[in-house]
């Protein structure tokens, strides 16, 4: 934190790569013989970052919000704080690295935040504009079949989803589970009717059989000629559970 130090910009990068260090070794559940737990490292090191991001405003190392992020927890006082509160020196700081980092650590940090009844409305926001494949994929997995209650609560409260507004090629990529998914999240997210449909008419067109079992259930949810055309194209459709 000492701007006059030469070797600040150094020790950043240290702490950055020993905190993904850390933040694999708890990913893969480390535990060996001769070397200690890394969650009792954690406990020793967690302090010290809840602190340091509390004084960003002074020091400005934002490698002390990355090393953060990938080590904290969703019921972290600290970072529920910030979520909070726009207006914290460390918010927008840690909303970029949230919108922008494909860190299995951060990824999983975020949709943690979807079986959290109180889920802060900055993290569905967040959840809601990424359209990196990658992330996509994750959600749509925890997503599933049937979403929890829990999930579908969270869900209902996400605005539009970006990806699902012009989704054509990023749906072509979506294997069988993810498309069915696909079709639950935007249903209950707040997306558009009109691009909630497109979604709908593109799986059950051109879409892998689960996706447009799911798409055909959904079309109960819409009136109109295009969506009575597509009923009667469906009929025609090899997947008896979409016939039916």
């Amino acid at each position: 934190e000492d701007k006059a130090n030469p070797h600040a910009d150094l020790v950043g990068k240290t702490l950055c790569e020993l905190a993904r260090a850390l933040s694999e070794e708890l990913g893969a559940g480390s535990e060996t013989g001769d070397r200690r737990d890394p969650k009792t490292v954690l406990k020793h090191v967690m302090p010290s970052l809840n602190k340091s991001v509390d004084r960003l405003g002074i020091h400005g190392r934002r490698e002390t919000i990355e090393s953060f992020v990938l080590l904290v927890t969703r019921d972290n006082p600290t970072l529920v704080q910030i979520l909070m509160a726009p207006r914290h020196p460390a918010f927008l700081v840690l909303m970029r690295m949230l919108a922008e980092s494909h860190d299995k650590a951060i990824v999983e940090l975020i949709l943690s935040f979807l079986d959290d009844k109180g889920a802060p409305s900055a993290i569905l926001s967040v959840a809601s504009k990424r359209s990196d494949l990658g992330f996509i994929r994750c959600l749509l997995e925890k997503i599933g079949d049937r979403p929890s209650p829990l999930l579908e609560h969270n869900l209902k409260r996400m605005g539009a989803v970006a990806w699902l507004a012009a989704g054509v090629e990023v749906i072509e990529r979506l294997n069988d589970a993810e498309q069915h998914s696909a079709v639950k999240l935007a249903m209950l997210s707040r997306t558009a009717r009109a691009d909630a449909f497109s979604l709908i008419r593109q799986i059950l067109t051109d879409g892998l059989p689960a996706g447009r079992v799911a798409a055909s259930e959904a079309l109960n949810e819409f009136n109109g000629a295009e969506a009575n055309a597509l009923t009667m194209a469906a009929l025609g459709d090899p997947e008896p559970q979409v016939q039916a």
